[in-house]
């Protein structure tokens, strides 16, 4: 995640100087006089009617962490706890998720003589 933070700053930086010298040669064609176009959102008038991008903090976009799946529960009482709790870190990791999704989601992964409840609760939720 770390890299991904500081490849977009990289980036960031690398746009900023491609809009900078994209806008210097602009006023040097258009003759160097005045800022103008100086009004843009982070450009200001420098010396001899040059524009300076100033940097701008633009928000990074959140990085997600794809979850992998819990494995399925087989019925394993003495299993219970760290199926439970894979469902719970899944959930997290995948926040976007309503209640109703998260139940049929964990049911979906139920099998073995656990089969008939999953069903029957799934028949009662429709």
């Amino acid at each position: 995640m770390e890299t991904n933070l500081l490849h977009l700053q990289n980036l960031n930086q690398q746009v900023a100087q491609a809009v900078a010298a994209a806008l210097a040669q602009a006023q040097v064609a258009g003759g160097g006089g005045g800022a103008a176009g100086g009004s843009g959102a982070g450009a200001t008038g420098g010396a001899g009617g040059m524009i300076q991008l100033q940097p701008q903090n633009i928000p990074l976009p959140h990085a997600r962490v794809k979850a992998t799946h819990p494995k399925p529960f087989t019925s394993d009482r003495h299993k219970t706890r760290v199926f439970m709790q894979s469902c719970e870190n899944y959930f997290a990791l995948t926040p976007n998720m309503t209640d109703k999704e998260q139940i049929r989601f964990t049911l979906q992964l139920i099998e073995g003589d656990a089969k008939f409840w999953k069903e029957t609760t799934l028949d009662d939720m429709d």
